[in-house]
């Protein structure tokens, strides 16, 4: 039994689970979480004449109680407010404190008015207003400070729900003479969306063992609490209705700013879910992973009825290829990939919108190409689901960053949102807007120009596919003639398709290492993570150039470098081999070669769950390496006859450039940026952000209050990945070749791929940073190409650079890999028979990258 998690918009990410989860019963059940804001969305009214509390922002108009649908809300006529009008220095400003107001509705926006004539809070521009629901006549100006608040036992009806969502506003007199009134989250909210039919029905669906008591509560800042263990309960959730498709949502707000931890054998406790089954059976679910709960998110579970439904919750270190798989037969290949069709192709367009019928495409989305035989028609593909389109933005960065203005980006929010800011003043980030546009693509066909290696084509689907059908019941399946797209979440299992991670396999001597793929263009499959290899594919050990104890590098003594064959002609100057990137940064020596500390360095991420990860320079490889024949790995024999492995060259390289076209050094790095603090200043130096693997600018000044000069944001919307470990190029002396990484600029700013040239004589590389694309608007810079190695010193025997494969299927209609043969996706013959298993493909990674 398998139970698969994943968060769509929040901070964090729970991957899937094959626990033996043994206290289920029903069948296996694919759950997705949603962390986000929930909001209501109104429009600016005209009608607030002699009106002074608004409710809504002049822009940002979100605030809530009564829920309309999962994320949106309104106030209700009559709902009681408190407020409190407090001086500068805190103290109550007035005579008159907690005092109720009432929400009226007044024409297309909403107000706050004093339930009684007579009794209100004083008007000035000086003064700090504290909003808060639901009212309590015994809140103090004391209170708002630290108070304890309890959410209720039994929220089952919708009064006691709303009763336990505690909301607050702080806020002053803006620019119109108005104040506007946006209430903010103290709760979160677990939101629970399952099958009906695995719920009996009338009786109450359960957050066990859920702490109701919240200590230390700021309704002046928003400031973490403390939660009381000891008030743990089981909460009764609120039955929020049933769509037409049979999902029952059920609704609670908890207490935040706790950890959920996962479950364990024997660990009553750490169960997110307890329900009744129709035929009386009480059931639990458990938590996969631990979980940090957020103020003011909501975290939707969603639960269908299905067959142990594999997912892929691929984040950028997984593979974004996959076998579609019928009873043991390969009958698909789902790629997750990088989209770019452009009307104009000089321009990066954004995303068609609705009635745009060209349908730009600048995103991100899962494909699913036809396979038979072992061998794909990459000719064409159709979208099971837009994932992330591409935006640029001058500096609203996603959480953990906050109030960066320094430098611009690439960011991708959910297909059909906006990139927008997201709180004020130095605690503004970008995020995904709250209303999103219906562009009806998910389904749609591309068809690719092979030789052009460009999308020639789009073509609109015949069914209008919303964004959250393709979300939650987007799936393949296979009905014995090919692999299809479906949005029926009825299909039976004689159709049902699984998946299966496809990788690209190096083989050394006795050593296997599986390396995940990403799809870019048309027939290339990029390692999506650097070389690691210490050998040649015969076994024979490559020579690490790093000295033990120093950091002088020394790779081979002046009498070895200019030795002779018998004709006198002049061999190698260096040996076969590869060095570990190096060097210093301020006082600090970079060697992870020779400090274990650096070669797996642990740190905590920046995305409030707590968690630890580690980051392990690779190795980088000199041009004698990438020219020897057996540097490349072999094809493991059962793939042979239609996949080839190749060392890309320049040209790979260029035509893959091609295709990106705009932005694209910002496309192909990582996303791990040095974070920016409240301060809009970055959080450590560029030694810490060495050490983590993350990305900062080479005019990074650690002398100048922490600004880097022009930092950009990089989204990795390709999956390519590349992490900034620079390059590292030699230089002889009369004691012999040696490298050198004591220039600050060879690590972190810069990136550099190793690529082979047509003679081997030649040395091409493509060095490029992220931050030209929004400084100065270049593009990728081949640094060196094709240059000849001569018979006494050549800096290119000496160059170092991180290396990635290419695998390729054989048979398409490029150049390089011969025509394919049509007939064998016409032909009406079963790849495979049998049923397998449903795959519903939950195809987003969530949240902060």
């Amino acid at each position: 039994m398998k139970h698969c998690f994943s968060i769509h918009k929040g901070a964090f990410r729970l991957k899937s689970v094959a626990a033996a989860f043994a206290v289920m019963a029903v069948a296996a059940l694919c759950v997705s979480l949603a962390a986000c804001s929930d909001e209501l969305l109104l429009t600016n009214g005209t009608e607030s004449a002699g009106e002074y509390f608004i409710i809504g922002g002049v822009q940002n108009m979100q605030t809530r109680v009564a829920y309309t649908d999962d994320s949106q809300s309104v106030f209700e006529s009559g709902d009681e407010v408190g407020v409190f009008a407090l001086n500068s220095d805190g103290t109550p400003s007035g005579s008159v404190q907690n005092v109720p107001y009432v929400v009226r509705q007044m024409a297309d926006l909403q107000v706050l008015q004093p339930k009684a004539d007579g009794s209100q809070v004083p008007h000035d521009a000086n003064i700090d207003y504290v909003f808060y629901y639901p009212y309590d006549k015994t809140m103090t100006a004391d209170k708002l400070s630290s108070m304890t608040f309890s959410v209720m036992k039994d929220q089952s009806t919708t009064d006691a729900y709303e009763a336990s969502d505690l909301l607050f506003c702080k806020t002053r007199q803006s620019s119109d003479n108005k104040v506007h009134v946006i209430m903010q989250h103290v709760m979160a909210n677990i939101i629970l969306k399952i099958d009906q039919s695995l719920v009996k029905e009338g009786s109450d669906v359960l957050i066990p063992s859920s702490p109701t008591t919240a200590t230390g509560v700021s309704l002046l800042t928003g400031a973490d609490y403390s939660t009381d263990q000891n008030s743990s309960a089981d909460i009764k959730m609120l039955n929020f209705g049933t769509d037409d498709n049979g999902v029952t949502t059920y609704r609670a707000a908890v207490t935040a700013c706790r950890t959920l931890k996962a479950y364990k054998q024997g660990e009553s406790e750490n169960f997110i879910f307890q329900l009744t089954t129709p035929d009386g059976v009480t059931r639990r679910y458990p938590m996969p992973e631990d979980m940090t709960l957020e103020q003011g998110k909501n975290y939707i579970f969603q639960v269908r009825n299905g067959a142990d439904i594999p997912i892929p919750l691929t984040d950028d270190n997984d593979s974004w290829v996959y076998n579609v798989m019928n009873n043991g037969n390969v009958v698909g290949l789902l790629c997750r990939e990088y989209l770019r069709y452009q009307i104009d192709d000089t321009e990066d367009l954004p995303t068609g919108s609705k009635n745009d019928k060209s349908k730009n495409i600048n995103s991100q989305a899962w494909v699913l190409y036809q396979v038979k035989n072992g061998v794909p028609n990459l000719d064409e593909g159709i979208v099971v689901r837009f994932l992330y389109d591409i935006k640029v933005n001058a500096g609203l960065w996603p959480l953990p960053h906050r109030n960066h203005s320094g430098g611009g980006g690439l960011f991708t929010p959910e297909h059909g949102y906006q990139w927008v800011s997201t709180g004020s003043g130095n605690n503004a980030y970008g995020a995904n807007s709250l209303t999103s546009q219906e562009y009806y693509m998910h389904g749609g066909t591309i068809k690719w120009d092979a030789n052009e290696d460009k999308i020639k084509s789009f073509t609109l689907p015949k069914e209008e596919i919303t964004n959250q059908t393709a979300k939650f019941f987007g799936h393949v399946i296979y009905d014995g003639k090919k692999a299809k797209v479906s949005y029926d979440a009825s299909d039976k299992d004689g159709y049902k398709c699984e998946l299966e991670p496809r990788y690209l396999i190096d083989i050394r001597g006795s050593v296997r290492k599986k390396y995940p793929l990403v799809k870019i263009g048309y027939n290339q499959f990029w390692m999506s993570k650097s070389l690691e290899a210490t050998a040649l594919n015969d076994g024979t050990p490559l020579e690490c150039f790093n000295k033990k104890g120093e950091m002088g590098v020394t790779f081979v003594k002046a009498s070895d470098a200019f030795q002779r064959d018998k004709d006198g002609n002049a061999i190698d100057h260096t040996r076969l081999g590869y060095l570990y990137p190096y060097s210093m940064i301020g006082d600090h020596v970079y060697d992870p070669y020779n400090n274990s500390k650096q070669m797996k360095h642990e740190f905590i991420t920046y995305t409030n769950d707590g968690k630890k990860k580690t980051f392990t320079p690779v190795p980088m490889y000199n041009s004698i390496v990438i020219n020897d024949e057996k540097f490349l790995p072999a094809v493991p024999a059962d793939e042979a006859s239609f996949v080839e492995y190749t060392m890309p060259t320049a040209d790979d390289f260029k035509k893959m450039a091609d295709y990106f076209e705009l932005n694209s050094s910002g496309k192909l790095f990582c996303r791990y940026i040095i974070p920016y603090g409240p301060d809009g200043k970055t959080r450590y130096g560029k030694y810490e952000a060495v050490c983590r693997g993350e990305i900062c600018d080479d005019q990074y000044i650690p002398d100048a209050g922490g600004y880097p000069n022009s930092n950009a944001f990089t989204a990795n919307i390709s999956g390519f990945n590349l992490r900034p470990l620079g390059y590292f190029s030699g230089a002889y002396t009369t004691e012999g070749y040696i490298a050198f990484g004591t220039d600050k600029s060879t690590i972190s700013g810069k990136c550099s791929l190793i690529l082979k040239a047509p003679d081997k004589d030649e040395c091409s590389f493509f060095m490029w940073d992220s931050w030209d694309v929004f400084r100065n608007g270049a593009e990728l810079n081949e640094a060196i190409a094709s240059q000849k190695r001569n018979e006494s010193v050549s800096n290119i025997d000496a160059f170092f650079s991180q290396v990635r494969f290419v695998m390729r299927f054989k048979n398409q209609s490029d150049t390089k890999t011969k025509a394919l043969t049509r007939s064998l996706f016409t032909s009406d013959d079963e790849a495979g028979s049998g049923t397998s298993r449903n795959v519903y493909i939950t195809l987003d990674k969530a949240g902060m990258r």
